[in-house]
């Protein structure tokens, strides 16, 4: 029964006594953090695989946080000196900027779908739409018509280029210097095939 509740024998591993607290308060048992475990680091193999992000990752990130906190702590605190009218014209505003960088974004989104449908319209690639919107759908037109201009120029001088190579030899021919198609059948039957 003592077994069940947990008395009896003690576990290996485990000490029944209490241990007093440690520096940090804690019972001296527990895992130190950013202590390598025993075997890590070792050339085990699985230790040495990519884990996707570098500590200058982790730290850019926990400081972009932290600013963004910041930020926000600040706006708070601004905000919260202000009388109730003037919070309420500060929230309108920031709605409206809000909503205008957003109007702003829907805007260009669409602009690049129209260059990918004149794109794919004009034989282009129309993948080259982000890179080719422009400010405005008159910058836009502008950079697809040069953009044109250079792709067919391009094509033309691959196709050139691809012509100009030499033809394949033909069999038989007078420049291909092979045999004809009777002199390959008349060395088959000497053969006895």
């Amino acid at each position: 029964m003592d077994d069940i509740i947990g008395g009896g024998a003690p576990q290996p591993g485990l000490d029944p006594e209490p241990q007093p607290a440690g520096p940090e308060g804690g019972t001296g048992n527990e895992p130190v953090p950013n202590e390598p475990k025993p075997g890590a680091g070792t050339g085990g193999g699985s230790d040495t695989k990519h884990r996707g992000f570098t500590q200058e990752d982790i730290d850019r990130a926990v400081e972009d946080a932290k600013k963004k906190w910041a930020q926000e702590q600040d706006e708070a605190a601004r905000l919260s000196k202000l009388s109730k009218d003037e919070r309420e014209r500060e929230k309108l505003r920031l709605d409206r900027e809000k909503f205008e960088k957003e109007k702003t974004e829907f805007a260009h989104k669409q602009l690049e779908a129209e260059t990918a449908r004149q794109l794919a319209e004009r034989r282009l690639p129309a993948s080259m739409a982000a890179r080719i919107c422009g400010k405005d759908a008159e910058e836009t037109k502008a950079n697809i018509d040069a953009f044109e201009a250079e792709w067919n120029e391009a094509l033309k001088d691959a196709v050139n280029d691809r012509l100009r190579s030499t033809p394949p030899r033909v069999p038989g021919s007078a420049q291909g210097g092979g045999s004809s198609m009777k002199d390959i059948i008349e060395a088959s039957v000497k053969k006895g095939f």
